[in-house]
């Protein structure tokens, strides 16, 4: 029977008291079952996405490599890039974070990351928003209510929609907090449309 290779098997996780497996691995994420079709699906995908990221990397292909990595590793991906190989222009740089800002589902659990690309890597982080989004922000009173529904109010997506703050505070109902804030709009990073959210990027206080 095909075995797993040795970083695929070195990355197995136990998931629930049930006893449920998975691969997590920066190029392979799904339950894992010990038989010869999920080994040989896993390692086929192991061998064909680290010789693609390795072709990205020559080709210095930045959205090629991101999206090669599963979506939890992308921005460990991305600042492993910066510190390697990718030097893009600001503009290229905003771009990018924003098509990952935009597609992280758990921006939570990688605060620290995100700490470094939206503020230590680059400055003008109002390049993530695109023409439209840009002429909505600027049109914003000085002033604006903010909202965020999760376990506290530390994190830096809130939403201008209340009622898309108490729909994060339900999910899978954990019947989170939901918080309020009323910020000076310079404080606010950028506002996002993409995900029908009204989002805003808001630095929390130190």
């Amino acid at each position: 029977m095909s075995k797993l290779n040795n970083e695929l098997a070195s990355s197995i996780r136990t998931v629930s008291e049930g006893g449920i497996e998975m691969i997590h691995h920066k190029y392979f994420v799904n339950i894992y079952f010990d038989n010869e079709f999920t080994n040989d699906q896993a390692n086929k995908t192991y061998d064909y996405k680290k010789k693609a990221v390795d072709e990205a990397i020559k080709d210095k292909d930045i959205s090629s490599y991101l999206w090669l990595h599963e979506r939890a590793y992308r921005v460990e991906a991305i600042l492993y890039a910066l510190e390697d190989w990718w030097k893009p222009s600001k503009k290229e740089y905003w771009e990018v974070i924003a098509n990952l800002w935009t597609d992280t589902e758990n921006v939570y659990e990688n605060n620290l990351a995100w700490e470094q690309l939206l503020f230590l890597e680059f400055s003008d982080s109002h390049l993530m928003m695109d023409e439209e989004d840009t002429k909505f922000f600027n049109e914003l009173p000085n002033t604006i209510t903010i909202y965020r529904g999760g376990v506290d109010d530390k994190g830096y997506s809130w939403t201008l929609d209340i009622e898309k703050a108490e729909w994060f505070a339900n999910r899978f109902n954990f019947n989170y907090e939901i918080f309020e804030k009323t910020i000076n709009k310079s404080d606010a990073i950028a506002y996002l449309s993409d995900r029908n959210e009204s989002e805003i990027i808001y630095r929390k206080e130190d």
